[in-house]
């Protein structure tokens, strides 16, 4: 069976339209949010809820969501239909959601782990909801407002806010994430584990090797030794020219001695002649 010559370039606008049909669907879609309901960001966190204090925007709901999560997208409709209820019985309490995959900083703050997460925050403190997210339920939980009395639910474990995270909690943060999905990894994989830090502790020490030979200067060895030897032929030197001039110095007073006798020997020498011509005359 001959195919068409048209048959390859088919073939391939097929794939590509399903890869481009594949791209749409795997899209999150998420309808708009409610009027009703506060955005926050990491920029506008602590300004609008302040959490820290709890002193003047009162107690926040908060959704912490991913778009990606599909229990988020069926839970949107619910919250934000709780939110317009809220704000319709006018109770001392704000809806709010924050993407926590645009906004870390506050999701690590929080110690965000699943999603959808539902913090309330109130005076100062954080009540983690994991009860049920149906509407009756939740209206009910701000009808009777149970984080505000003096004995919790279980189900509601509440501890201080967090301090606003630094740039360094953000470097340990991401170090302890790190090793959590390092061990993670050896405890479900030991040897490709094992590979990984093999070429990790490699690639360290390359990188150490780098830094060393690019921004610090190898200490000079040549040049010490070099300045060694000029430094002992300089101290071998110094005895020679000592000797010399020493003896430059006996010389010259063996010469200044010598000079009287021979001066003497030429007098003794010329005295005879002298007195030989006296005679004479």
């Amino acid at each position: 069976m001959r195919l068409h010559p048209s048959f390859p370039l088919l073939l391939n606008v097929t794939l590509l339209c399903l890869c481009l049909c594949l791209s749409l669907l795997s899209i999150p879609v998420s309808s708009a949010p409610s009027r009703h309901v506060h955005i926050l960001t990491d920029a506008n966190f602590e300004h609008d809820t302040q959490a820290s204090t709890g002193s003047t925007t009162g107690d926040w709901l908060i959704e912490f969501w991913a778009p990606w999560c599909g229990h988020c997208r069926h839970f949107e409709p619910v919250f934000s239909e709780l939110a317009e209820w809220a704000r319709s019985e006018h109770l001392p309490i704000t809806l709010a959601s924050l993407d926590a995959t645009q906004h870390g900083s506050t999701s690590k703050q929080f110690n965000i782990r699943s999603f959808p997460s539902l913090r309330i925050v109130s005076h100062g403190k954080v009540y983690e909801y994991k009860g049920s997210r149906d509407l009756e339920t939740l209206k009910k939980l701000l009808e009777e407002r149970s984080w505000a009395s003096a004995s919790p639910s279980s189900s509601m474990p509440s501890y201080p806010v967090p301090p606003v995270p630094t740039a360094i909690d953000g470097v340990l943060s991401s170090m302890k994430d790190v090793w959590r999905d390092l061990t993670s990894l050896a405890q479900r994989h030991p040897i490709p584990a094992a590979v990984l830090a093999t070429m990790g502790l490699l690639f360290g020490v390359v990188v150490v090797m780098l830094v060393y030979v690019l921004f610090f200067e190898p200490k000079p060895i040549i040049h010490n030794a070099t300045a060694t030897r000029q430094s002992q032929t300089q101290t071998h030197a110094k005895p020679a020219s000592v000797s010399a001039s020493a003896s430059a110095l006996a010389s010259a007073s063996a010469s200044a001695s010598s000079s009287p006798a021979l001066a003497g020997n030429e007098e003794a020498s010329n005295t005879p002649t002298d007195s030989k011509t006296k005679k004479e005359q």
